[in-house]
C-alpha cells in the first residue's frame, strides 16, 4: 500500500501493516517432556582459511569472527568475473567453524546427537579433537552422535569444529552458497528411544469425511534401559546379558486446537541391545478435517515409550489427513476431488540472504505465489531446508520432492556442462557411494509431510540417454517405494525421445517431461500419453508460454506443470555482469513482473486485468516470458504494443479517458492487444464478465520524485522471539504515482534493537556488495528486511534517499510508526 502523508501534527503517523491474505494456519502443537531439541546456532566462530590445527580442542580462536548460524560466506563476498557464473560470480573456498559449549544440564546422562540441516559442502566434523565424519552432499540433513566424546561434568567445555570445503568449482549449475547455511540442533534422548528421522512413519490409507484410518510404523532402539546400565557396560562390570522389560508404546493424536481426537497404546516386550525394534499402530479418527492446498489443517501425533511407569521417550510429529490418488487417464485427486498441480520451480537462495534464507523470507515469497494461484513447488534440484516443508504444510502447497541434479554422467556436447558430470566437481563424484544414503535421508525426513505428494529421482539426468540408465533409475525408484510406498516417483526428463526407447521412462510411476513442447509443439503431452496410456503426464519443467497451461488445462491425463521459474535466482548467470537468472515470474526482490498477472489469469477465478507494454519484440531465449512492463513513461511518438492480461470476457481500453474500443478475449489467449501511439497521461483497462464490469487497471505518467513510501509487512513467524519486518520502499511523485525511471540510492540505518539483514532490488546486473546498508532502487523500488528483538528498548529504521528527505520508522509489535513527515 502506498501511504500518502498528511500534514504532520502532534500524533505519530502509522504505516499500516499489510497482513497476508493466506497466512500460516494457527496450530497448537503438543510439547515433549523427555526428548529435547535445542537450537545450536549461536556463539560460533568462523575463519575463511584452512589449517589442520583448527580441529584441535586447544586451538585459540579468540581472534576469529563471531557469528550466529545459519551463515553463507559466499554472499558476503565481492563479485568477481573470474570466479564463474554458475555460483553467481561470488567467492567459495574453504572455511572453518568452531563452537565451545558446555553440555546443558538437562542433557546429563542422555544420548546426545548434533544435527546439521545443511552444510555446503564436503563437511568434516570434529568433537573435542575426535573426528566424527565427512558428508559430501551439501543439501542433505545429517547427524553425529556426540555422547561418547563429551567431557564429563556440567562445567566442562567441549569444542566442536567443522571444516567446509567448497573450493572446487563448479560444483553445481546454480548458486549454492558456502558454509553452515541451515540450522544446527542438539538432540538428547534416553538410551531407549524412537529412531531420529525414520522412527515415526505416518500414513492415512483410508480417508473419508466421516472417518480416517491413521497407520503409524515405529522403529525404536533400546540398547540400554538406563544410563547406569550403559556405564556399567562401559566399565566391563556388567555382563551384556539379555534384559527384557514390558513397555507401553502410546500414540495420541490431537487436532490443530490441541484437542485429543484419538489414541492407542500397546504393550510390548523390549530387549536391550535391540536397535531396530518395529511395531505398528492403527487408529481411527472420526470426522477428520482433511488437508489440501486450500485447507492446510494439521494434526499432531505424540508418540511415547513408557517403561516401569517412566516415559523413556516422546516425540511429536505433525501430519495431515488426506487422500492423494493418481489414476491413469483420469488425473490427480485430493480427497476425491480432481486437482491440477499449478506449480513453479524454485532454487534455494533468496537475494541478499544467499543460501542462508530465514523462514520468514520464504513465507513472504510463498505468500506472493499463493496469491498468484500457485499451489505446488518443485524444490530444484535438491532437498530444501526442513523448515521449508513445514511452511508448505501450513500454507497449503504440494511439493515434488527432488533428490539430485546428476548421477554418473554429463552431456559431452553442451558447453555449459561437462562429460565427466553436469558440473565438473558435482555430485557425480559421490553418487556411487552416497546416492542410497542421500535418497533415504530425504525420504525419511520428508515422508510425514502432507505437502509432499511425489518424489523426483533426478533433473535432466544425462544417464537417461545411456543404456545403463533405466536399470539405475529402477534402483532409485525401488528405494523410494521401499522407504515410502505411498507416493509415486518421477524424474524430470528433457531427453525423453531417447528415454522412451531405452526403457528409462517405463520405470517411472508418472512420466515427467521438461519442455515437452520442444519435441511436440502445440500437441504437448498427447503423443507421449499415446505411448504410455497407463501413466499420467506431468510437466516437471515448462516455459512460460500459454500452451504449457493449455496442455494440461483440459486433459485429464496431464496433471499439471512446474514453470521455470517462480523467482529470479543467483547463479546460472550467463554473461557478466549479470549475476543470476532474470526470467522468473517474480524478481529477486519480490516484485511481480507482468507475467505474474497472466499466470494469475490462468490459475485463479479472481477477475484479473493487467496492462503490460511490450518493451522488446523477441526475448533472449525461450525461458523468458513476454518482455513487458507496467508503466506509462515512454518516448514521445513511440508506437507501443499494449497487452492486457486477463481472464475476463471482454476488455475496454481508454487512453486519457477516451475509449479505444472493446475487444473480446479469446479463450486460449488470456489477453487482448492494441498498438497505441504513446501519449502522456493515463491508460486504463476495464474488464467485463457477462457484460458487467468486474475489474480494472490504471497506469499514469509519473513526474519528478518527491518522497518515498513504505509498505510494512510483519511476518507472522518468529524465531527465538525475534520478529522480521519487510519494508517495501517505493519512490513516488507528488500525486502518489510510482516513479520507475529516476532511481536513487537509499541508505538504511538500523537503530537500537533493529538489525538490517537484507537489502534487495530487482537489478541482477548489480555487482556491489550485498551485505552493506545502501542500495539503489530499481524501477522505483527497494526491499528492506529488518530483524528486531523482543528485548525492551527501541527498534528504529531510518531511510535516507540521496535526493529526498529522510524518513524514520519505529518498529512495534503490531504496527510500524512513522516518526517524521516528508
Amino acid at each position: 500500500m502506498n501511504i500518502k502523508l498528511a500534514q504532520f501534527i502532534l500524533s505519530l503517523l502509522l504505516v499500516t501493516i499489510i497482513p497476508p491474505c493466506n497466512t500460516v494456519h494457527a496450530q497448537t502443537k503438543p510439547a515433549t517432556s523427555v526428548r529435547q531439541k535445542l537450537l545450536f546456532n549461536d556463539n560460533w566462530t568462523f575463519k575463511l582459511t584452512d589449517q589442520k590445527e583448527f580441529s584441535k580442542t586447544d586451538f585459540d580462536d579468540d581472534n576469529w569472527r563471531k557469528l550466529s548460524l545459519p551463515h553463507d560466506w559466499s554472499i558476503e563476498g565481492a563479485f568477481d568475473e573470474t570466479t564463474g557464473g554458475t555460483n553467481g560470480y561470488l567467492p567459495c573456498g574453504i572455511g572453518w567453524y568452531r563452537k565451545s559449549f558446555t553440555r546443558p544440564a538437562a542433557m546429563k546422562d542422555k544420548d546426545v546427537v548434533v544435527q546439521f540441516d545443511g552444510v555446503y559442502m564436503n563437511s568434516e566434523v570434529w568433537i573435542n579433537g575426535s573426528f566424527l565424519g565427512r558428508y559430501p552432499y551439501g543439501y542433505s540433513s545429517f547427524q553425529y552422535n556426540l555422547t561418547e566424546y563429551l567431557k564429563p561434568g556440567d562445567s566442562a567445555v567441549n569444542v566442536i569444529a567443522v571444516r567446509v570445503d567448497h573450493s572446487l568449482q563448479p560444483s553445481t549449475r546454480w548458486y549454492n552458497g558456502s558454509g553452515i547455511y541451515r540450522n544446527v540442533w542438539l538432540l538428547a534422548t534416553n538410551y531407549a528411544h524412537f529412531h531420529n528421522y525414520k522412527g515415526v512413519f505416518i500414513t492415512t490409507p483410508s480417508v473419508s469425511v466421516g472417518q480416517a484410518s491413521v497407520n503409524i510404523d515405529y522403529e525404536m532402539a533400546a540398547n540400554f534401559f538406563s544410563f547406569e546400565e550403559k556405564t556399567a557396560w562401559q566399565k566391563n562390570t556388567w555382563e551384556p546379558t539379555a534384559i527384557h522389560k514390558k513397555a507401553i508404546v502410546r500414540s495420541t493424536i490431537t487436532d490443530s486446537k490441541g484437542n485429543v481426537v484419538a489414541k492407542n497404546e500397546t504393550v510390548h516386550d523390549l530387549q536391550n541391545f535391540e536397535n531396530r525394534f518395529k511395531i505398528s499402530h492403527a487408529i481411527k479418527v472420526d470426522h477428520p478435517s482433511l488437508w489440501s492446498s486450500s485447507n492446510p489443517v494439521l494434526y499432531y501425533l505424540k508418540s511415547e515409550i513408557e517403561c516401569e511407569g517412566k516415559v523413556l521417550d516422546d516425540q511429536v510429529t505433525s501430519f495431515g489427513i488426506r487422500k492423494v490418488e493418481f489414476i491413469a487417464g483420469k488425473g490427480m485427486f485430493v480427497n476425491g476431488k480432481p486437482e491440477k498441480l499449478k506449480g513453479v520451480c524454485l532454487h534455494h537462495d533468496a537475494g541478499s540472504f544467499g543460501a542462508a534464507v530465514p523462514i520468514q523470507v520464504w513465507h513472504y515469497r510463498l505468500q506472493k505465489l499463493k496469491e498468484m494461484g500457485c499451489n505446488a513447488i518443485r524444490p530444484s534440484h535438491c532437498p530444501f531446508d526442513p523448515e521449508f516443508y513445514n511452511l508448505c504444510d501450513t500454507m497449503g502447497f504440494y511439493i515434488l520432492d527432488e533428490a539430485f541434479d546428476e548421477w554418473t554422467r554429463g552431456y559431452p556436447w553442451n558447453f555449459t556442462e561437462n562429460n565427466r558430470g553436469k558440473a565438473m566437481y558435482g555430485y557425480h563424484l559421490y553418487f556411487n557411494q552416497w546416492h542410497e544414503t542421500d535418497l533415504k535421508s530425504m525420504i525419511w525426513r520428508d515422508r510425514n509431510h502432507p505437502a509432499v505428494v511425489m518424489y523426483s529421482i533426478g533433473n535432466e539426468i544425462p544417464d537417461q540417454m545411456d543404456p545403463h540408465g533405466a536399470g539405475l533409475a529402477g534402483q532409485l525408484v525401488d528405494i523410494c517405494h521401499a522407504e515410502d510406498p505411498t507416493r509415486p516417483v518421477t524424474a524430470a526428463c528433457d531427453k525423453f525421445a531417447v528415454a522412451n526407447k531405452n526403457g528409462f521412462m517405463d520405470v517411472l510411476d508418472i512420466s515427467g517431461y521438461n519442455y515437452v513442447d520442444r519435441e511436440h509443439g502445440d500437441k504437448m503431452y498427447q503423443p507421449e500419453y499415446n505411448k504410455r496410456p497407463g501413466k499420467l503426464c506431468l510437466g516437471t519443467e515448462t516455459y512460460h508460454s500459454t500452451r504449457n497451461f493449455i496442455g494440461y488445462r483440459d486433459f485429464d491425463y496431464a496433471i499439471g506443470e512446474f514453470v521455470w521459474s517462480g523467482f529470479d535466482y543467483l547463479g546460472e548467470s550467463g554473461k557478466y555482469p549479470r549475476r543470476g537468472w532474470d526470467a522468473g515470474i517474480i524478481d529477486i526482490a519480490g516484485n511481480e513482473r507482468s507475467e505474474y498477472y497472466l499466470r494469475k489469469s490462468y490459475w485463479t477465478g479472481e477477475p484479473v486485468v493487467r496492462i503490460a507494454i511490450q518493451k522488446k519484440e523477441k526475448a533472449e531465449t525461450e525461458w523468458y516470458p513476454r518482455l513487458c512492463e507496467s508503466g506509462w513513461n515512454w518516448a514521445a511518438g513511440d508506437t507501443l504494443p499494449v497487452y492486457v492480461y486477463t481472464n475476463c470476457d471482454e476488455i475496454q481500453l481508454l487512453l486519457n479517458n477516451e475509449s479505444l474500443g472493446r475487444k473480446k478475449v479469446e479463450k486460449d489467449l488470456y489477453y487482448a492487444r492494441w498498438n497505441i501511439k504513446y501519449t502522456p497521461g493515463s491508460i486504463k483497462a476495464i474488464g467485463y464478465k457477462n457484460n458487467k464490469k468486474v475489474s480494472e487497471h490504471l497506469l499514469k505518467t509519473s513526474g519528478q520524485p518527491v518522497k518515498i513510501s513504505v509498505n510494512a509487512i510483519k511476518s507472522p513467524l518468529k524465531t527465538n522471539g525475534e520478529a522480521i519486518t519487510f519494508l517495501e520502499v517505493s519512490i513516488l511523485d507528488e500525486k502518489g504515482n510510482l516513479v520507475q525511471n529516476m532511481d536513487q540510492e537509499i541508505t538504511v540505518n538500523a537503530i537500537g534493537n533493529a538489525k538490517l539483514i537484507g537489502l534487495d532490488n530487482g537489478d541482477l546486473n548489480y555487482t556491489g556488495l550485498f551485505k552493506i546498508n545502501k542500495r539503489k532502487t530499481y524501477r522505483g523500488k527497494l526491499l528492506v528486511t529488518i530483524k528486531s528483538s523482543s528485548v525492551a528498548g527501541i527498534a528504529r529504521v531510518e531511510l535516507v534517499p540521496e535526493r529526498l528527505k529522510p524518513v524514520q520508522y519505529a518498529l512495534g509489535t503490531d504496527v510500524v510508526k512513522q516518526l517524521n513527515a516528508q
